[in-house]
């Protein structure tokens, strides 16, 4: 359970870390133990056979964001789940190949179909499908990225356990900018790079 519904949702870009990844990868919901993570790396060419079969099945290359793409994805996202949907935010960095957001949902009590019947709507993945998809179409439309998509599947939707675990959130979100990132903060708006 979140601590007061507070959520940090994160993303990477099409093709940048596929499964069989040096940095270690996770399968869908965890079907197959893989050893090691990106802290611990796993052994070297353990996992290289399916590495290469994700990049054979690629569609498309890697999407690397440059820096224009980068702040209108920022825009985007914010917009959308802070202008349009009205959610509280309090940090959101884009990189090069992923996004962080730190954000209160709504608790949804109406339940949704589904193929195998009713259930509810999990916000989370609700309104991260939303960020991607908004911040997609508007790359897309100014040129910024090729069409085709930005975003990959899924994403990792880790829930704030408590006010310790926010700030730090948020502080880890906001150091992404060190490395390239381009940011929003609920306090300071907008913070660009280095040298951007």
């Amino acid at each position: 359970m979140a601590w007061n519904n507070w959520f940090h949702l994160m993303s990477n870009t099409y093709g940048t870390w596929p499964p069989g990844d040096p940095r270690g990868f996770r399968t869908r919901g965890h079907r197959e133990h893989v050893q090691g993570d990106y802290k611990q790396p796993p052994p070297r060419g353990r996992y290289d056979d399916r590495l290469a079969r994700a990049r054979r099945l690629m569609k498309r290359s890697p999407v690397h964001l440059p820096l224009a793409a980068r702040a209108g994805a920022v825009e985007a996202i914010r917009h959308a789940l802070v202008d349009v949907h009205g959610l509280e935010m309090l940090a959101l960095a884009v990189s090069e190949e992923h996004l962080h957001v730190l954000v209160r949902l709504p608790v949804v009590k109406k339940p949704t179909a589904l193929r195998r019947g009713l259930r509810e709507r999990d916000p989370a993945r609700y309104f991260m499908g939303i960020a991607k998809e908004r911040s997609a179409k508007k790359l897309a439309a100014d040129g910024l990225v090729a069409p085709g998509g930005v975003w990959a599947k899924r994403g990792k939707i880790v829930a704030i356990v408590d006010r310790a675990h926010q700030v730090h959130v948020y502080r880890y979100i906001l150091r992404h900018v060190r490395e390239g990132a381009v940011a929003w903060s609920y306090r300071e708006g907008v913070l660009m790079p280095a040298g951007a």
